[in-house]
C-alpha cells in the first residue's frame, strides 16, 4: 500500500519512502557477485577473488551506490501506487528532503526518507459560466479587401523600362553616386538599384534625383536640417554627390478585371467573386485569432478572484520550448543561439527571464482550460478524431506509434472542444468601438486602451483634487 502523499504547497508533494534493508542487502550482494565474476585483483585468479577481498576493497562508495539505487527504486514502486494527480510532473525530478542526514548508510537499517516534488496545482473554480466578456469590435472593412488586391496586383505587377525616362516618385532606377566630400575609396558606388521614394539608400537622395532623366549625369546636394533627416552616423549638415541615372523602369500593374480575378484563383469568374473570396479568407484568419483572445480574456476574468500556483518546473519547461522554436526560426542550433548571446552580454536566462510572466499566465489559462475539461467531462468526438488519424498519421506507422498519435490527437481536440464550451457558455459581446484589423494584430489597439484609461484616471484625479480645493475654500 502507498504511503499517504501530502500536499505541501499549491503545487508541491511530499511522500514518506522506505527503502528496506533486505532489498538493499539483496542488491548489495546481487551486484558484489556480479563485481566478483570479473574482478582481476593482483594474487588472485579471475573471479575468484573472495567477497570479503572485494568487500574491503570497494569500501563505503559502493556500499553507498548500492543505496541510491535501492532509493531509486524504492521511489518509483512507491509512486507507481500514488494516485495520477499527485505524481511527480514529468520533467521534474523528485528530490530528497535533507539528504545529507541520511550520511552515512547504515547496514542492516532501513533507510527512510522523505521526498517533494512538483505536482499539477490544486485549486477550486468556483465560477467559469455566465461571464461577461467584452471583446475587441474588430471588423474586415472594404479597405483591407482593396489592400490585399493591391498587394495581388503589385505580386503580378510587369517592370518595365520607362518610355520618357524621367524619374518620378515610385519609379525603379539604377544608378552610379560618388560622395564628393569624401576621399574614401568605397565614396563611389555603382549599379545601385532603388525605389524613388522608400529612401532605402544612405544618403536619403530620392527627392533630389526626381525630374533626372535617364542617362544624365548631375551633381546634387542633400541637407539634413536635422538629426532625424540625418543616415545613421553621419555628421555632416550636407552632403555632395555626384549621380548618374542608368535606367528608370516602371512597375506596370495589371488592371483589376474578371481576368485578373481568374488569374488569382481558378474559381473566381469576376472582382466581385474575388472580393468576396479575400473577405471570406480574411474573416477566417480573424475568426481564428479572435477565438483565442477570447479565451484569453475569459481567463483574465476568472482569474481576477482567485490564485494558481503555478511551479517554477511548468514554466521552465514552457521557456524552453519557446526557446527552442526562436533558435530554430533562425536557422541555428541551441549551442550557437547561446555563443551569440554570451558576445552581446547575456545568457539564455537573461535573455529569457522577461517572457517568465506571459508563460506562467499562459500555463494558468491552461489549466484552466483543463479543471473545465474535467468538471464537464469533454471528450473530443471519435468521428473527428478517426478523420484527423486518417489524415495525418504516417501509413508505415508502428502500433505504439499510433497509439501515441491517437492519444495527442484525442487530447488537442477535447481541448479544442473545451474552449468552444467555454466560448459558447459565456455572455460574449463585441466592444462598441470599432479597432482596425491591423491595430488587433498588432496590438496597438491594447496600448490605445491603456492609454485612454490612464487618461481618464488623471482626469478623474484632477476633478477630485479640484473639488477638493473648493472644499477648502468654503
Amino acid at each position: 500500500m502507498a504511503s499517504e502523499v501530502k500536499r505541501v504547497e499549491g503545487s508541491r508533494a511530499e511522500i514518506n519512502v522506505v527503502a528496506k534493508w533486505e532489498d538493499i542487502d539483496r542488491t548489495y550482494k546481487d551486484e558484489l557477485n556480479k563485481y566478483q565474476k570479473k574482478a582481476a585483483i593482483p594474487g588472485f585468479r579471475k573471479g575468484k577473488v573472495p567477497l570479503s577481498v572485494l568487500q574491503s576493497k570497494l569500501g563505503d562508495e559502493f556500499f553507498n551506490e548500492v543505496c541510491y539505487v535501492a532509493m531509486d527504486e524504492a521511489m518509483r514502486k512507491e509512486l507507481e501506487e500514488v494516485d495520477a494527480k499527485l505524481r511527480p510532473l514529468p520533467y521534474a525530478r523528485p528530490e530528497v528532503v535533507d539528504a545529507e542526514k541520511l550520511m552515512p548508510f547504515k547496514k542492516d537499517a532501513d533507510i527512510e526518507f522523505t521526498l517533494r516534488y512538483d505536482v499539477l496545482p490544486e485549486f477550486e473554480l468556483k465560477n467559469y459560466k455566465g461571464i461577461e466578456v467584452e471583446y475587441p469590435n474588430v471588423v474586415i472593412s472594404d479597405e483591407m479587401v482593396n489592400n490585399e488586391i493591391e498587394r495581388y496586383r503589385n505580386q503580378n505587377a510587369v517592370v518595365k523600362k520607362k518610355e520618357n525616362g524621367i524619374v518620378e516618385n515610385g519609379d525603379i532606377v539604377t544608378l552610379d553616386y560618388i560622395n564628393l566630400d569624401s576621399d574614401s575609396k568605397d565614396a563611389k558606388v555603382e549599379d545601385f538599384t532603388m525605389t524613388v521614394g522608400k529612401k532605402q539608400n544612405y544618403f536619403k537622395f530620392d527627392d533630389e534625383i526626381i525630374g533626372m532623366k535617364d542617362g544624365e549625369t548631375k551633381e546634387i546636394i542633400v541637407a539634413y536640417t536635422d538629426d532625424d533627416d540625418k543616415p545613421s552616423g553621419f555628421k555632416a549638415d550636407t552632403v555632395k554627390l555626384n549621380v548618374s541615372i542608368k535606367s528608370v523602369r516602371v512597375r506596370e500593374l495589371p488592371v483589376v478585371d474578371d481576368e485578373f480575378a481568374q488569374d488569382i484563383k481558378s474559381e473566381y469568374k469576376t472582382v466581385e467573386d474575388l472580393k468576396n473570396g479575400i473577405r471570406k479568407q480574411q474573416q477566417e484568419e480573424l475568426d481564428g485569432r479572435m477565438k483565442d483572445t477570447k479565451i484569453k480574456l475569459l481567463c483574465e476574468k476568472i482569474l481576477s478572484d482567485m490564485n494558481i500556483d503555478v511551479p517554477k518546473s511548468m514554466v521552465d519547461v514552457e521557456i524552453n520550448r519557446a526557446f527552442s522554436r526562436l533558435v530554430r526560426s533562425y536557422g541555428t542550433n541551441e549551442e550557437g543561439f547561446i555563443n551569440y548571446l554570451k558576445q552581446i552580454g547575456q545568457t539564455k536566462e537573461s535573455f529569457t527571464a522577461p517572457w517568465r510572466d506571459d508563460a506562467t499566465t499562459n500555463l494558468k489559462y491552461q489549466l484552466i482550460i483543463g479543471k473545465v475539461q474535467e468538471i464537464e467531462d469533454i471528450k473530443a468526438d471519435e468521428e473527428k478524431v478517426k478523420a484527423v488519424l486518417e489524415k495525418e498519421i504516417p501509413q508505415d506507422a508502428k502500433e505504439d506509434e499510433k497509439k501515441r498519435f491517437e492519444d495527442i490527437v484525442n487530447d488537442r481536440l477535447s481541448y479544442e472542444k473545451t474552449i468552444d464550451y467555454l466560448i459558447d457558455n459565456n455572455k460574449m459581446k463585441p466592444g462598441k468601438k470599432e479597432v482596425k484589423y491591423e491595430d488587433y494584430v498588432s496590438g496597438k489597439y491594447l496600448e490605445d486602451e491603456e492609454a485612454e484609461k490612464k487618461e481618464k484616471g488623471e482626469k478623474k484625479t484632477k476633478k477630485s483634487e479640484k473639488k477638493e480645493e473648493e472644499g477648502d475654500k468654503s
